[in-house]
């Protein structure tokens, strides 16, 4: 009921859709102004430097909010296009000084036409493939704090664990490693979660595997077909790729929404391996408590954001990770 879909042409940014009932279509500004703000919000989520990030979000929530906006439903579906696919909406800082994340269950589509009513499974014996692979140690400490090069992953032992208790017999770990084989395994499962490494480089993105040279690419996942009810990929960059005209970015996520999955969990940047491992947790713990999927991933970061103390509370630490598909 409630959407805003965005349009970016050579000049200019638009926005339609609606809002409590009421249709809209406008003009928000230049895209040499949106670009500008795009530039200062990717610069406050890189979390490496002394910046003000939140003048940065609350520059880009008046932009980007139409007036319609400013009374904001209980839940609304964002379909982005052009860059703002790579812009976590929920961190959008409002003029109260608040976060969207917590007015508003943000959940995502890839185009208007995915936009439909769906019964949500009741079916409570999916099976879930959890693809944990196991990387070699980290020479130096400091490659331990994200999740993209090719070394362990400390805190994916405890996303793992979490993950298991919450959905008990219902969890399959596969440590394999081995493409072929995760590509055989997911074939039988109705949920997956990968809890590891990925990249997005140029126009190849990929899974990142611990065995030598393997990896599990986007062609590979564009020859894949299963229908499952959540796709999580805990990992960096998954929501990330090359920009493609009339098909937006190529990215891991949307290759799994192409492949037959309702809803996908990606990362829209380097996200950190702590924050990750406890974010996911509590998605699965809020998930099994009978809430939707967008519901429990907001709930997910708001425990995060609420728990973290001061210095984890930027939003590098929880804003990375967007659902599309089948937000209720």
């Amino acid at each position: 009921a409630n959407y805003l879909e965005y349009h970016l042409s050579a000049e200019a940014v638009f926005v339609a859709g609606r809002i409590g009932g009421t249709t809209l279509f406008r003009r928000l500004g230049s895209r040499s102004a949106l670009d500008s703000l795009m530039a200062n919000c990717q610069r406050a989520f890189t979390a490496t430097e002394a910046f003000d990030y939140r003048t940065a979000l609350k520059s880009m929530a008046a932009f980007l909010l139409p007036d319609e906006g400013k009374s904001l439903p209980a839940q609304l579906c964002i379909i982005p296009d052009g860059g703002l696919q790579q812009f976590p909406f929920e961190a959008l800082i409002l003029p109260g000084g608040k976060y969207l994340l917590e007015t508003c269950r943000i959940w995502y589509e890839h185009a208007y036409g995915s936009l439909r009513e769906e019964a949500v499974s009741s079916e409570k014996n999916e099976r879930l493939l959890v693809i944990w692979p196991q990387y070699p140690p980290a020479p130096e400490i400091h490659l331990l704090a994200q999740r993209g090069n090719e070394y362990a992953l400390p805190y994916t032992l405890l996303e793992v664990e979490g993950i298991r208790k919450v959905m008990g017999v219902k969890t399959i770990i596969d440590t394999s490693g081995n493409a072929g084989h995760l590509l055989h395994s997911m074939q039988k499962a109705d949920m997956l979660h990968y809890a590891g490494h990925a990249r997005s480089e140029g126009s190849e993105a990929y899974l990142i595997l611990p065995r030598t040279n393997e990896r599990l690419s986007l062609e590979e996942l564009a020859e894949f077909y299963h229908p499952m009810q959540l796709v999580v990929l805990s990992a960096c960059e998954t929501g990330l790729g090359a920009w493609e005209l009339g098909e937006g970015l190529r990215s891991l996520g949307k290759s799994f929404r192409e492949a037959g999955a309702r809803s996908v969990v990606m990362s829209l940047w380097a996200v950190n391996d702590q924050s990750t491992a406890s974010i996911m947790t509590t998605f699965y713990q809020t998930m099994t408590l009978g809430h939707s999927k967008a519901e429990a991933l907001r709930t997910a970061k708001l425990h995060y954001l609420h728990q973290s103390g001061f210095e984890k509370s930027h939003p590098y630490f929880w804003a990375g990770f967007v659902g599309y598909g089948e937000g209720e």
